[in-house]
């Protein structure tokens, strides 16, 4: 996850005076996840399935040792279309796929915590993928049995987790990832009880 991020900067910084507003438009669709996830499932489980798809891409890049860029990108479009698609059409696969992602999320950043915590072994592969992936196996599950409670906490607090990171990290500067982590549950719970009390009951 970190060299993920790593790599989202770098392209963001290469853009040089374009690089804040970009990261704002990026808090904001952050935000509004957050406020409106339930709201816009569909369109959401697509938007995971495309994530899914360049990460997986870019993890059979880094395994395979495949270092051409046009080849990085082809393979990462290639994914991020098909699993989009198969995200859509399988729905209870979706389910499972969202909450799995959601949950390998929160344990990447877990898992950087644990690394600065001076627990270096997680530092490294394949450690590094230990808590991800129990945390995503197990969120996933409970997606699918808990739907609705858990994605609207999910899309609450993980999007503003995300739009603080973006904020006080990527923009300030601050180097402390407590501080966002905490702003951003705070945040979140007041984004919780806005989709519970007005969102809707279904998303059909």
């Amino acid at each position: 996850m970190a060299d993920l991020l790593n790599t989202v900067t770098s392209a963001i910084d290469s853009l040089g005076g374009g690089s804040i507003p970009i990261l704002i438009a990026i808090a904001a669709a952050c935000i509004a996840f957050a406020l409106f996830g339930y709201q816009i499932f569909r369109i959401l489980l697509g938007v995971v399935g495309a994530f899914l798809g360049v990460w997986g891409g870019i993890f059979i890049c880094n395994l395979f040792e495949i270092n051409n860029l046009i080849a990085k990108v082809v393979i990462c479009i290639i994914l991020a279309i098909v699993v989009a698609v198969l995200m859509l059409g399988i729905y209870k696969l979706a389910l499972f796929l969202s909450g799995m992602a959601a949950g390998a999320m929160l344990g990447s950043f877990v898992n950087g915590l644990v690394v600065a915590a001076g627990y270096e072994m997680f530092a490294e592969m394949p450690m590094n993928l230990i808590i991800p992936i129990v945390l995503g196996i197990i969120i996933g599950i409970l997606h699918v049995v808990l739907f609705r409670i858990l994605f609207i906490i999910e899309t609450s607090i993980g999007g503003m987790v995300a739009a603080m990171y973006i904020i006080m990290v990527m923009i300030c500067g601050l180097a402390n990832l407590w501080v966002p982590l905490a702003v951003g549950v705070v945040l979140g719970i007041g984004a919780c009880v806005f989709q519970f009390t007005f969102g809707k009951k279904d998303t059909d």
